[in-house]
């Protein structure tokens, strides 16, 4: 038996969520409260979860070229503006790039 369920996604540009997997993302509404509340379809068909990273873009916002998200609506909030919620599973955070500085060099003395 699968059963309905929500969560809230936060109004801020990047947070994660940690879900059952199988799940289907079924709508998203802002409630009374102006909370983004995600509903989904749990098929309840493993203990194991996953990540979901979800992004919360408002107009004007600047998003990269190869921004990896998808998109998966748009919602609008109490005081009537639109965030767009963009989705990503299992988002791998790479290391930061770090660059390697040479050590100092030997001087060799002037004769």
């Amino acid at each position: 038996m699968q059963t309905i369920e929500y969560f809230i996604v936060p109004d801020v540009p990047e947070c994660t969520v940690e879900l059952p997997q199988g799940l289907k993302l079924m709508d998203a509404r802002v409630d009374v409260d102006d909370q983004i509340v995600v509903y989904y379809m749990d098929q309840r068909a493993s203990d194991e979860g996953v990540t979901i990273t979800w992004y919360v873009m408002g107009v004007n916002s600047e998003i990269p070229d190869a921004f990896p998200a998808s998109l998966y609506k748009s919602v609008e909030m109490s005081d009537g503006s639109i965030r767009f919620l963009f989705f990503k599973q299992d988002a791998k955070k790479r290391e930061p790039i770090v660059a390697k500085v040479p050590g100092p060099r030997a001087v060799k003395d002037a004769e």
